[in-house]
């Protein structure tokens, strides 16, 4: 009767504004076509088990009836019908067939919203299945003709828990409104809102505490490229300049659907997509992605940052900053900025990083990070950003809330010595993930240090023009000066520097070696430095850096001979430009051969199998040869598309064919 009391409402009114149809009201026209689906569906494929819950007793039991009492054929239904004459030829020919079938229908169409529908429409999903019939999201949606977008956001809601963690995203499957996919070209204004890696604000919600971090932060981004749209996994990496592969993707998104909080990250992501839809994204990642960045972050800037600091600069500690500098302009990870060193002492230094921030050297970058962005002729994009957490409101997730964290404590376990900050994480009970954010956003201040406190007690005793006088007009060594002062040599010439008193270029060792005879053992008899360390009374250690000074080319501890490097030497002087930082020692040239040969394979398995190498020492070396050259030369594989080199290693191996020492093998 309820259903009945719908259909004649909705006959009469014009529209269908019940149950599903609260929101957003349909044509009665509509809203008939989407009963006779159902109906037509459910009479066509439902058991009686399966109708029986869904039918009142009653009724139920009245259809089992007159189906089982042999139906009699007048003679009139013999006769052609034209459909035309006859609006409703198809309809039930019993009563009680047709309110069986409207009122299944109406048990989905009367729900409070889409998904719960979609549940009440599930057994016949799983019920298809069984038998063996093809139910996806394509075929679904040819269960009828002119039906309205709420029938197909039930189809779709019913079909949810059965398909893929990405479809569920393209498909939109666990919001109040699914709807079919439309097809993006190009870089939308969702991939230039969003950077490779995912924001550190929302990473450490959503990650899973026992997953691989890099992992997530990639593949999280490639994922919300999929929601709502057609584009394929592949398309997402590339939009997104990612290293992460299509595969890896889908992989996480499985984990994360294993996941008891699966629904809270869905909802999360989802959210995320449509208010980058929506909003004005204050920065242009995509642009950011292909900028130069070779001049971030000078010595010039980098050193006055670390005196003021009180930290040493350090040629490696200056790589790590500036590479963790480009991770947070860029969007990209810190390994792909043009001073990252692809080693494992690297990678923990960068990721420790945040532990050397004071509130001082935190406010430096960053104004280098804006000269920086200004060169780049951006002035009104802020350095970094995040969408508004409030996104994540009461949604259940994985990771710690920041928020969460006691900043003091955490300041002072990070300013103690000897402890790292998976023993910080720990002691405050939250992720490493989530210490290292707070530290960047809120940097622990600097402890007095003795060496720091030296360097006042310096300051205090000198100031700029006594140390002139002293260092410059009466001639004093640094030395003479920090004995005057009571403090080591060092913080005075780290007083000199900071007062930009230009320091006297250090006295040569007078070790009475001479330079000649030196060479003449070293280089031409080919003697050992150890051996001529104990006739000459020096160390091993002293006559290196006494050749050094001369020019004396020094030979590697296990390597080629000296001749060889010799002859590498001369060689490379008189090779291009582009390739002399790869040729320092013998294996430079075989190592650009094999990369040649490498790059006329599909993959650097295939290259490595043909060349009678093992995988592992050819990417090694491949990898040096990245690190010298000061970029990436070959793109892996990922599946439909071969590994090919990138613009710099064609020009790399053209210049190597060009002007390689004799055939290649």
């Amino acid at each position: 009767m309820i259903a009945q009391q719908h259909l004649l409402k909705a006959i009469d009114a014009g529209t269908a504004d019940f149950g599903v149809y609260r929101e957003q009201a349909a044509p009665t026209p509509a809203f008939l076509s989407d009963v006779r689906t159902l109906a037509i569906r459910m009479l066509t494929h439902a058991t009686d088990d399966e109708l029986a819950p869904i039918v009142p007793a009653d009724l139920f039991a009245a259809y089992l009836a007159r189906r089982a009492t042999p139906a009699r054929r007048s003679r009139t239904a013999l006769r052609p019908v034209d459909p035309v004459d006859r609006p409703g030829f198809m309809a039930p020919g019993l009563a009680v067939t047709a309110a069986v079938a409207v009122t299944a229908a109406h048990s989905v169409l009367g729900a409070a919203d889409i998904p719960t529908a979609g549940e009440a429409l599930r057994w016949l999903v799983k019920s298809n299945r069984r038998r063996g019939q093809a139910v996806s999201a394509t075929t679904i949606r040819s269960w009828g003709s002119g039906t309205t977008p709420t029938l197909t956001g039930i189809q779709l809601s019913a079909l949810d828990p059965l398909l893929k963690p990405s479809d569920q995203l393209r498909y939109r499957s666990r919001t109040p409104t699914p709807r079919v996919p439309v097809y993006h070209s190009g870089v939308t204004r969702r991939a230039r809102g969003t950077p490779t890696l995912l924001w550190s604000a929302w990473f450490v919600r959503l990650a899973l505490p026992s997953g691989h971090a890099n992992y997530f932060r990639l593949a999280l981004p490639c994922a919300i490229q999929l929601i709502g749209t057609r584009l394929g996994l592949s398309t997402s990496v590339r939009q997104l300049d990612s290293q992460v592969s299509a595969p890896g993707v889908s992989r996480i998104l499985q984990q994360l659907e294993n996941d008891p909080r699966w629904h809270g990250i869905y909802t999360a992501l989802v959210r995320l997509a449509d208010y980058l839809d929506t909003s004005d994204v204050p920065i242009n990642y995509e642009r950011r992605r292909t900028m130069d960045y070779h001049l971030l972050l000078p010595d010039e800037e980098w050193e006055p940052l670390c005196h003021a600091a009180g930290i040493r600069p350090g040629s490696r500690r200056a790589a790590v900053a500036r590479s963790v500098l480009f991770e947070r302009i860029s969007g990209l990870p810190s390994s792909r900025a043009p001073f990252a060193i692809d080693d494992n002492d690297f990678r923990g230094r960068a990721g420790a990083f945040c532990s050397l921030l004071t509130p001082e050297l935190a406010a430096g970058l960053d104004a280098a990070a804006k000269r920086f962005l200004s060169s780049q002729g951006i002035h009104a994009e802020p350095v970094t950003w995040h969408p508004p957490l409030s996104l994540l409101s009461r949604l259940e997730l994985p990771g710690k809330d920041p928020s969460g964290v006691d900043v003091a404590s955490l300041h002072h376990l990070v300013r103690q010595n000897e402890t790292s900050l998976e023993d910080v994480a720990g002691q405050l009970g939250t992720t490493i993930d989530a210490v290292r954010h707070v530290l960047t956003e809120t940097p622990a201040p600097q402890t007095a240090q003795p060496e720091l406190s030296a360097l006042n007690a310096a300051r205090a005793c000198l100031d700029r023009d006594e140390l002139f006088d002293l260092y410059q007009n009466l001639r004093l060594s640094l030395r003479e000066i920090a004995e005057r002062v009571g403090v080591s040599r060092q913080t005075i010439s780290r007083l000199a520097v900071e007062y930009d008193i230009t320091l006297r270029p250090a006295a040569r060792p007078n070790l009475g070696i001479d330079p000649h005879w030196l060479y003449e053992q070293y280089v031409v008899e080919r003697r050992t430095l150890p051996d001529l360390a104990r006739e000459s009374g020096a160390s091993a250690s002293t006559l290196a850096r006494w050749a050094r000074t001369h020019g004396i080319p020094i030979r590697g501890r296990g390597g080629p001979s000296h001749h060889t490097n010799l002859r590498a030497i001369a060689t490379a002087a008189t090779a291009p430009a582009l390739l002399r930082p790869a040729l320092v020692d013998a294996h430079g040239w075989e190592r650009l051969r094999r990369l040649a040969v490498a790059s006329a394979y599909p993959t650097i398995t295939a290259a490595a199998a043909a060349m009678g190498l093992k995988q592992a020492p050819l990417i090694t070396q491949i990898h040096r040869l990245e690190h010298a050259l000061g970029g990436q030369l070959l793109e892996r594989a990922e599946r439909g598309r071969p590994m090919r080199l990138t613009p710099l290693g064609r020009k790399v191996v053209a210049a190597y064919r060009h002007s390689r020492p004799g055939p290649p093998n």
